[in-house]
C-alpha cells in the first residue's frame, strides 16, 4: 500500500475550505497540514488492512 502525503499544491487548494483557527489560548495550534496527513494515513492504512483481511478469508 502506498501512502502519499498531501503536497503543497493540493494543500493550497484545500486550505481555504477549512474553518479558520480560533485565537490562541493555552496550547499552541496544531499544524493543520500534518494533522490532515495523519488522519488520511490512519484512514488509508485501516482500509488497506481491512481489504487484505477480507481477501485472506476467501
Amino acid at each position: 500500500m502506498l501512502f502519499r502525503e498531501i503536497d503543497d499544491v493540493l494543500w493550497e487548494s484545500m486550505e481555504p475550505s477549512l474553518p479558520s483557527q480560533k485565537p490562541h489560548t493555552g496550547r499552541l495550534c496544531a499544524n493543520m497540514k500534518k494533522l490532515m496527513n495523519g488522519i488520511l494515513y490512519v484512514v488509508m492504512t485501516r482500509l488497506y488492512v481491512k481489504r487484505r483481511s477480507q481477501e485472506i478469508r476467501i
